[in-house]
Formats: structure tokens, sequence, C-alpha cells
């Protein structure tokens, strides 16, 4: 079984800045914290089982939820 989280931040790119005319916008993002989607799913058999899309960042409780209330449900 193969086990991955992704996320997608809407907010990352900037969409306004100043330079020079002509000249493109080179700049990195603030750093600055926005709300993320993630999804978090196990991939076995050639099927995706146990999706569970959320708001905000992926760590130990939110991973062991999953666990509990999604992945051994699939895979029992």
């Amino acid at each position: 079984m193969y086990i991955d989280e992704s996320g997608i931040e809407l907010t990352i790119c900037k969409d306004k800045g100043w330079s020079e005319k002509g000249k493109s916008i080179k700049a990195k993002k603030s750093g600055k914290y926005y709300e993320r989607t993630n999804i978090i799913a196990g991939y076995v058999n050639n099927q995706s089982i146990a999706p569970m899309v959320f708001n905000g960042s992926c760590n130990t409780e939110v991973f062991n939820n999953w666990v509990e209330s999604f992945l051994i449900k699939d895979l029992v």
C-alpha cells in the first residue's frame, strides 16, 4: 500500500506587483500562511482507497484520525 497527502493553496501565486516597464516581476511568496485544502488517501491494487479531504495542515492527530476513521474501515 502507498499512502500520500497532498494540498492546494489557491493564494500561493501573487497576482499583483510592480516592476520596470517591460520587465517581468520576480518575487517570492510572502511566507504568510493561508488556508490549504488537503487530501490524504491510500493506493492499493491499482485503486485509491479511504480518501479524506480537509482544510489545514496534516499532522499526527489528523493522520491518526484518518487511519482510524477511514483507512481501517476500507481495509476490513
